[in-house]
């Protein structure tokens, strides 16, 4: 049986209120109310009886202290699900929803950042990013140790998904236990440093196509457990993104690369056996420094450039594995300072 009551919409502060029952018997209250005034959300809480509300939709404009009345009605009182898609603001505050008890939450739909550590250690299982953020902040899902699924629309604007700026303080989502996928919208520049630290059930890592994505900070997936990655073309200085992937298996590079440069310690501590980089007409620099570290089973390397990069801590190369060059290119790499340390060198 589901009680509906209708209350006064005077400075139109509250919609209705609504009393159902679950399937084990227990009270779901829910809430609509619009606040017109920062900071008053509480006074509106207590008058309108919604303090013990299981679900609450919010609509007009929060301060901090209305956030702060959020968080307390998920630690003290019994709010699990809360709508802000109604709600005009651009920036998710710092901390905003920390902590919060919440297992459910939609995001304004006009929200354009994420900030630090707003929605750290919810117990959300799912999230869908609006199409308007342009920022992930900071540790904003760090420890979020429930959340298996993060959705993007195909229209994403996100650019930034933000790494430390402190050592050792974890990025955007960072102890993310159960995410096990996720996909990169074309749209993003910068992954930043350790943003998926601490990832440890993220499985499949994909990057939407025509991705604009620029930079992947150092130890961006570091201990992931993919066994595959793709990186996209727009890349073109590869730091140590992938150090510590220790299932990581095979690499590749998508067609029409830029890539550049790749730096020390990019695969240290992974299992490689095959490095397709025969899109990559552009490399200048190499280091295969990130292999002397591990216990590399490397058998096929490709690539697609045709003057020999320079290439250091070329020793590390296993002696079983074939260099596959362009075509009319094996003289060069036979005689090229660290590439003739492959045993076997083919087009």
């Amino acid at each position: 049986m589901k009680k509906i009551i209708l209350l006064s919409t005077l400075a139109l502060v509250i919609s209705f209120v609504s009393c159902s029952k679950d399937d084990n018997g227990r009270d779901n209250f829910t809430g609509v109310i619009t606040v017109t005034q920062k900071g008053t959300l509480k006074s509106l809480l207590q008058k309108y009886g919604l303090m013990d509300a299981t679900q609450l939709t919010i609509a007009g404009t929060l301060g901090e202290a209305d956030f702060e009345a959020l968080i307390n009605l998920t630690r003290y009182n019994k709010l699990e699900s809360l709508d802000l898609s109604d709600v005009d603001i651009s920036i998710l505050p710092t901390q905003a929803l920390g902590a919060a008890r919440l297992t459910s939450i939609i995001l304004p739909e006009n929200l354009e950042e994420i900030g630090l550590q707003a929605l750290a250690g919810t117990r959300i299982e799912m999230i869908t990013i609006p199409p308007s953020v342009l920022t992930i902040g900071e540790r904003a899902f760090d420890d979020c140790k429930q959340l298996r699924t993060v959705v993007f629309s195909s229209n994403a604007r996100l650019r930034t998904i933000a790494g430390e700026e402190t050592a050792y303080s974890g990025g955007a989502f960072s102890d993310c236990e159960a995410l096990s996928a996720i996909s990169i919208p074309a749209s993003v520049e910068i992954i930043g440093e350790r943003a998926f630290l601490g990832c440890t059930s993220l499985r499949t890592i994909t990057f939407q196509p025509n991705s604009k994505l620029k930079t992947i900070g150092n130890a961006a997936f570091i201990t992931c457990p993919i066994t595959s990655i793709e990186v996209p073309a727009s890349v073109e200085y590869l730091e140590s993104a992938f150090t510590g992937c220790s299932s990581l298996k095979s690499v590749r590079f998508q067609a029409n690369s830029k890539l550049r440069t790749i730096n020390d310690f990019a695969f240290q501590s992974c299992p490689l056996e095959m490095i397709d980089a025969s899109n990559c007409a552009y490399i200048t620099d190499i280091s295969f420094n990130s292999l002397s570290f591990s216990r590399t089973t490397l058998t096929l390397f490709q690539i697609g450039t045709r003057t020999p990069p320079r290439c250091s801590y070329a020793w590390s190369v296993p002696k079983n594995a074939t260099l596959r060059v362009p075509t009319g290119c094996v003289d060069a790499y036979k005689n090229a300072e660290g590439w003739k340390n492959f045993t076997y060198i083919t087009e």
